[in-house]
């Protein structure tokens, strides 16, 4: 049956309503599928052919604003094949030549008459129909295209997933299609969920949900095709209420129609096409015949795909089931054969002519396999072929054969005989050499044979148990820990709860006990060196350990006495408690297991904290990255003393030596660390050292400075002996002054290094006025602006500021001042003489430094000595005189102060 012709929609333009009214009911009475809209202007018409679809457009020439050539020529750039008529009554043949220029389609006078509402109607019927054959013809070739590309790509296919990109690839690229995808039920969310997509829009897909079932979701095409397995069109999306749920969304993505293909091939369904068109009505009967018979071919595509898949994949195991075969036959090295007892022939595979030392392409006699066995037992092989013959007995038997080279082998010869109305016709069997099996047997028999006397004769007791917790084996020795009645073989079988429950009373714990087991059965982790307290005192050690036998999972467990062990261990560290060094017992990689009083004591950490802290802990971030180190040295040496800086709990750091040894401490292998504070050392041998230097210093003053004078006065001496002249003997008393001077300094600087005695109040102003007095400071002058009172040691204090003032004396002339002062935290010396070049103002501290006035150059380094010895801190600057300017700072003073 032919399609009802569709409706001629016509927008009719012109400024004279009641000639639109009159055009209008004369059309639609001629042919009732006229239906026609009107416009008053050209820019009315521009507007309507913007939102609707028209299939001609009929126009007055003589229009408001725009005449209707110019329309046509407005109406041509965006609808080139629209029909176009020039109905109107002001024609010419000027404005008819203008009009066919300008891509009119035809050109009508408002002649009065009837007929000119008949002839109008026929020129729109045939402009209308000649562009529809024309669309269609087109359309018809387009599809035509498509489906042979379709067909092309499919019949080149080779997997589902190459038709899927295919077709959704080949369909979104053909006008007026702008979007194709392929879906599939997904039956655990009941929803139709894409595979393949293609097209300008796949973005849609991620913001819609399609069900398959129930609500509004499953009303749709999509869920319609696949569940009714019907194609379903949606000719307007903006109008078809099925299209609800996701009418906006595809709007906004400029699909205007749509329609859904199921892919079912012979009841199997391979999902739902879905193709989307940028136009309303895109999908007429010769467009939805083509689709659904697209459709179809696509189904069978996917048809003959599954099935090329499937034959593979058959070929596929077909050859990897042989292969295994082959492989079996080898790596078991066991052959097949066969005999026919009625037809008297004989077969069998290459792995028995392997067995035999045979070529592999030997063909055998009926039982002419016998004879390669050995001697002695060929008679229970003839004899149980026969029986499985006469009687139909099957047969398993462990024999020896002698290959071709004289190579005997164990083999395992089975035979099964093949029944056909009661009747034996065949008898198949397997033979296997089993030489390296039977060797294995034998070693297992012997390692057995030692295990079950190692097991007997271990000094730990022993007790193994299956899955379902029976004894499989235990020693003597368990029961003597114990004290359980019986002996191991008794036990074999029984029940480990129950022989729980019979020991627990022995513990000083028993709940604790049995209830522990149970937990390490539960979770299987494995346990070593667990300690139990007897209820008699004694001490056991347990062990667990997860097992994986053959017939499922087994526990372990392994008891020993450590009762002198412990009292060992205790004994130990109670001398370790006692040592005045810290002591620390620590894993390779662990924290501490354990420290002493001491080390509490020593570092100000409670003996708990010490429990989640490791030696990287103790040791300055400066000697941390060394503790990894010096762990595995002392585990691959055995034992490493070494120095290193430690800090405490408050941050105070202090030198230790380390003397770290190897050990086993409570079962496992750990570190044991001697700490000593070598503070006190370390400082002896700082004085040591700085004795040292002075030793030196000494030496070399006594070479250089004391030297000269005693030259000088030999010199002299020897003078007044030759000349009788007592001037040299003046000479020479001044050169032995000046020695004397020398080693009273010496001596000085000597005591100066030396640490400050006990420390007490001294005013510094009275001291400095007496000390004034003991050098020879003629005409100089003191002034004591000091008030303050400081701690030092008297004499040291007086021996410093005796030094300093002879020092001003000595470089700054007679008539100098020297003034004492308090500072904030300490005091000056100043004096306003010729001062200390800024580049000797370091130097001038240094053992024999000199200016280039007299003097031995040791009073100021006795003056840093001193100073040092008491902790302050000197430095040397320009007075505001311009002389020398002495500062001492971190002086300390009375609290009083």
């Amino acid at each position: 049956m032919a399609e009802p012709s569709p409706e001629i929609v016509v927008l009719h333009v012109d400024d004279d309503p009641n000639f639109g009214s009159l055009l209008r009911e004369a059309l639609e009475a001629t042919d009732d599928r006229f239906r026609i809209e009107t416009a008053a202007n050209g820019a009315a018409a521009l507007d309507r052919l913007g939102d609707g679809q028209f299939d001609c457009v009929v126009s007055d020439y003589k229009l408001p604003g725009m005449d209707g050539l110019e329309l046509l020529a407005a109406v041509r750039e965006s609808e080139p094949d629209l029909p176009f008529l020039l109905f109107t009554g002001k024609g010419s043949e000027v404005i008819a030549s203008e009009a066919i220029r300008a891509g009119v389609t035809d050109y009508l006078k408002k002649r009065p008459g009837e007929n000119r509402f008949s002839l109008l109607a026929n020129r729109i019927r045939n402009a209308v129909e000649q562009v529809r054959a024309e669309r269609q013809a087109a359309a018809a070739r387009r599809i035509n295209v498509v489906v042979r590309k379709v067909n092309e790509a499919l019949v080149r296919a080779e997997t589902r997933a190459e038709i899927d990109e295919q077709v959704c690839s080949i369909l979104s690229a053909a006008d007026p299609y702008r979007f194709a995808w392929i879906g599939d039920l997904d039956e655990t969310t009941d929803t139709i969920e894409p595979r393949s997509t293609a097209g300008t829009e796949s973005a849609y897909l991620s913001s819609i949900d399609i069900a398959a079932e129930g609500g509004d979701l499953a009303q749709g095409p999509t869920a319609r095709a696949l569940r009714e397995d019907e194609l379903t069109v949606v000719q307007d999306i903006s109008e078809d209420p099925d299209y609800e749920p996701w009418r906006e969304t595809a709007l906004e993505q400029g699909f205007r129609s749509s329609a859904a293909i199921p892919l079912t091939y012979e009841d199997t369904q391979y999902g739902v096409l879905n193709v989307y068109a940028d136009r309303p009505n895109a999908f007429d009967t010769r467009e939805v015949t083509l689709l659904s018979d697209l459709g179809e071919s696509i189904a069978h595509a996917y048809h003959r795909v599954s099935m090329q898949e499937r034959n593979a994949t058959q070929i596929d195991q077909l050859e990897r089931l042989t292969d295994l075969f082959d492989q079996a036959q080898s790596i078991a090295d066991l052959g097949a054969w066969e005999t026919d007892v009625l037809a008297e022939t004989g077969w069998w595979t290459e792995q028995v002519s392997r067995i035999y030392g045979l070529p592999l392409d030997y063909e055998p006699d009926p039982g002419e396999g016998i004879e390669y066995f050995h001697p002695e037992d060929r008679e229970p092989i003839r004899e149980a072929f026969q029986r499985a013959i006469n009687q139909g007995e099957p047969y398993d038997l462990e024999l020896r054969v002698v290959d071709e080279q004289g190579e005997q082998k164990w083999v395992r010869a089975r035979g099964e005989p093949q029944l056909e109305d009661g009747t034996v016709t065949r008898v198949r069997g397997t033979i296997q050499d089993i030489t390296d099996t039977k060797a294995r047997e034998e070693d297992l028999k012997r390692t057995n044979a030692v295990l079950s006397k190692l097991v007997e004769t271990l000094p730990q007791g022993i007790l193994v148990e299956d899955e379902s917790r029976s004894v499989l084996v235990t020693n003597q020795r368990l029961f003597s820990l114990l004290d359980m009645p019986g002996s191991p073989t008794e036990v074999e079988g029984a029940d480990c709860a129950a022989l729980i429950e019979d020991v627990k009373g022995q513990f000083d714990a028993p709940g604790t006990f049995a209830d522990r087991i149970a937990e390490l059965v539960g979770n299987r982790t494995p346990v070593d060196h667990e300690e139990l307290t007897l209820a008699d005192g004694r001490t056991l050690e347990r062990s667990y350990r997860p097992l994986e036998l053959p017939e499922g999972r087994g526990h372990l467990w392994v008891y020993r006495e450590i009762t002198d062990q412990r009292e060992r261990q205790r004994e130990l560290e109670t001398v370790l408690e006692r040592m005045n060094d810290a002591v620390f017992v620590h894993g390779a990689d662990g924290p501490f297991l354990f420290v002493n009083q001491a080390a509490c004591d020593r570092y100000g950490y409670a003996e708990a904290e010490f429990g989640s802290m490791t030696p990287m802990d103790l040791d300055v971030p400066a000697e941390a990255e060394h503790v990894e180190e010096r762990i595995e040295t002392v585990t691959t040496q055995g034992e490493y003393v070494f120095e290193t800086e430690h800090r405490t709990a408050t941050g105070e750091t202090f030198p230790v030596e380390v003397s770290a040894s190897r050990i086993t401490f409570r079962g496992e292998p750990a570190v044991l660390s001697i700490v000593r504070d070598v503070t006190e050392r370390k400082a002896q041998a700082d004085q040591l050292r700085r004795q040292n230097a002075r030793l030196e210093e000494f030496a070399s003053v006594v070479s250089h400075d004391l030297r000269n004078p005693l030259n000088v006065a030999q010199g002299r001496i020897e003078l007044a002996r030759e000349t009788g002249s007592t001037d040299h003997l003046t000479a020479a008393k001044d050169g032995i002054d000046r020695s004397l001077e020398l080693i009273e300094d010496m001596l000085a600087l000597a005591r100066a290094g030396e640490g400050a005695s006990e420390a007490e109040p001294v005013a510094l102003s009275d001291l400095a006025a007496t000390c004034w007095t003991q050098v020879d400071t003629d005409p100089a002058t003191l002034t004591v602006e000091a008030t303050g009172t400081v701690l030092a040691d008297r004499s040291r204090f007086r021996q410093l500021l005796e030094n300093l003032f002879r020092n001003a004396v000595e470089h700054g002339g007679d008539a100098v001042t020297v003034t004492v002062g308090d500072l904030e935290d300490g005091f000056y010396v100043a004096d306003d003489g010729a001062g200390i070049p800024e580049a000797e103002q370091n130097a001038v501290f240094d053992t024999g430094h000199s200016g280039p006035e007299s003097g031995n150059g040791l009073g100021l380094s006795i003056v840093t000595q001193i100073a040092d010895a008491h902790g302050w801190e000197l430095a040397v600057t320009e007075s505001e005189t311009g002389g020398a300017r002495f500062e001492f700072r971190g002086v300390s003073r009375p609290d009083s102060e």
